[in-house]
């Protein structure tokens, strides 16, 4: 009797123990709802999230952390660890004043550049600090980044990713001529292959969307209507089914969901739905788009576990920003010339200098203006001026319509940070203790020596370029939803209320997955070290 009570009680303890041990995870998987607003899980009810949300951590006060809080700044600094100021560009435009492009100190937007300048200057500034690069090393299975923007998946995936995979051109002539071709780096034949397959979209229906600033083109972000070729999110979802089909040694998985970000532009249906007739008849929305990307994940969740993967891998479930229905648009309600309203000056890939916006007028009369860019904040390279020159400048920076404040680049000790030079007197409440808190921080992770001379920021619900933005410092654009899932999780379920960023994706998962430590990232992992099992 007693021999037996002994090892009954042995064996429970031995099953404890087992159960209390770390089990490191050996894949990674990032998965980027692209300006999804945390809010939106429980607003909604998306099934899919809130399961996510008890199976792992939930982050409540997770921010975007840098700016700009774009989508073609967020990818790179989610792989590799590094704010903005330490990246090859921190802007929609970049001023290349170390001459890593070409001849010193001219312009480029990063949106124009090609793969092979896009890779190089990640390999030249970041080495090999990608996250994707740090797994491999330990776990050399096949790698994959997947999105509908071609932006989004290079430099999400960077020159680390074994295959990139994204939508490519519209296809000119052949029996499927108007569709997407698949893009990428890479490519394998059983997503491209054979011509006309499942992953070639259409690409020229507008839905009627032709009078807004920022229309559809497709169903490269819509279902549209060829059951045998869905579009929007659910693509992104059939590339990872694919490569998990095919790859089922796979090591990291990056993948961008390009849906809720391209209605929002289009639609603003951020705090109210819309009244737009086109959208109405077609059943395109942002609550359909919403439920439709939670059913991505949910697939996503249900394959990785049907597989026996579920729990040998580490997930982060986030956005690359969050969004705003621009209730004070500034811009020029012309359809499909928001560019012009978004940038002006040329630079050597790029020229917008024929219709400057109105308000940029008179700062682009003083001649000290060389550059500028702007959406729900606004960044002015200049040329070199005298204090009276820089005190005009600096007026009318304050008389553009729509600025909270202004923050001026000055050196600081071997690097660069912004320094508040206006704050409007309508700054006021919940607003203004944000921007107290946050703004200059946020400011100072684009300081670098290539970037603007100087910073404003705007109102709450404040843009110049569509009117539903982001790019900025506002709380919504800033808010941003971020679940960990790992197997070494404390407890499932568990919420934390630490600021937690998304340059800290990166040594998370390194820190969970047991990876050797790094000193030159600029995230950190010490909002999830709390919640591991050691």
């Amino acid at each position: 009797m007693f021999e037996s009570r002994f090892w009954s009680t042995l064996f429970l303890v031995l099953l404890l123990i087992q159960s209390a041990l770390a089990r490191e995870p050996k894949r990674a998987m990032v998965l980027v709802f692209d300006q999804m607003r945390p809010e939106y899980i429980e607003r909604f009810q998306l099934p899919n999230f809130q399961r996510a949300q008890r199976l792992g951590l939930n982050f409540d006060n997770a921010i975007v952390g840098h700016l700009e809080s774009n989508t073609i700044i967020s990818h790179p600094v989610i792989t590799n660890g590094k704010l903005p100021k330490n990246m090859p560009w921190a802007s929609q435009i970049i001023k290349d004043a170390e001459g890593r492009l070409g001849p010193p100190g001219l312009f480029y937007t990063p949106f124009y550049m090609s793969h092979e300048q896009w890779f190089g200057l990640v390999q030249e500034v970041c080495g090999d600090t990608s996250i994707i690069a740090q797994v491999k090393s330990r776990y050399p299975g096949p790698t994959l980044a997947v999105a509908q923007k071609e932006y989004a998946a290079i430099n999400f995936g960077g020159p680390y990713a074994d295959t990139i995979v994204c939508l490519g051109d519209v296809l000119k002539s052949g029996p499927f001529k108007g569709h997407h071709s698949v893009g990428g780096e890479n490519v394998p034949n059983y997503i491209s292959q054979p011509v006309g397959n499942r992953f070639y979209l259409d690409g020229v229906n507008k839905w009627g969307s032709q009078a807004e600033r920022y229309s559809l083109k497709g169903a490269g972000y819509v279902t549209g209507n060829d059951p045998f070729r869905p579009g929007g999110d659910a693509w992104v979802g059939d590339v990872v089914e694919k490569f998990m089909e095919h790859e089922p040694d796979w090591s990291v998985i990056m993948a961008s969901f390009g849906s809720i970000d391209k209605i929002s532009h289009c639609l603003a249906e951020h705090d109210a739905p819309t009244k737009a007739e086109w959208a109405l008849h077609h059943g395109i929305g942002l609550e359909d788009t919403l439920r439709k990307a939670d059913q991505e994940l949910g697939r996503i969740l249900d394959r990785l576990k049907s597989r026996g993967i579920l729990e040998e891998t580490v997930i982060v479930i986030t956005a690359d920003h969050g969004g705003q229905h621009c209730s004070t648009f500034l811009g020029r309600d012309r359809p499909g010339k928001y560019n012009e309203d978004s940038y002006w000056g040329k630079g050597a890939n790029y020229a917008f200098l024929d219709d400057p916006h109105p308000a940029l007028v008179p700062l682009i009369k003083t001649g000290h203006l060389e550059a500028q860019t702007q959406h729900t904040m606004q960044l002015y390279w200049t040329y070199p001026m005298n204090d009276s020159e820089r005190k005009e400048f600096e007026e009318l920076l304050a008389q553009v319509p729509g600025v909270s404040e202004a923050y001026r680049k000055l050196p600081k000790g071997d690097g660069y940070e912004y320094k508040r030079v206006y704050r409007s007197p309508d700054l006021k409440g919940r607003e203004l203790a944000w921007a107290q808190a946050h703004a200059k921080t946020l400011a100072d992770t684009m300081a670098n020596l290539s970037a603007p001379e100087y910073i404003t920021t705007l109102f709450d619900g404040t843009g110049y370029s569509l009117i539903g933005s982001h790019g900025g410092t506002q709380e919504l654009v800033q808010r941003i939803p971020m679940i960990v899932i790992s197997p070494n999780l404390v407890r499932a379920g568990s919420r934390s209320k630490a600021f937690t960023r998304l340059v800290d994706v990166n040594p998370m998962i390194a820190e969970a997955m047991g990876l050797k430590k790094r000193t030159d990232l600029d995230g950190t992992a010490r909002s999830l070290k709390p919640f591991l099992k050691f």
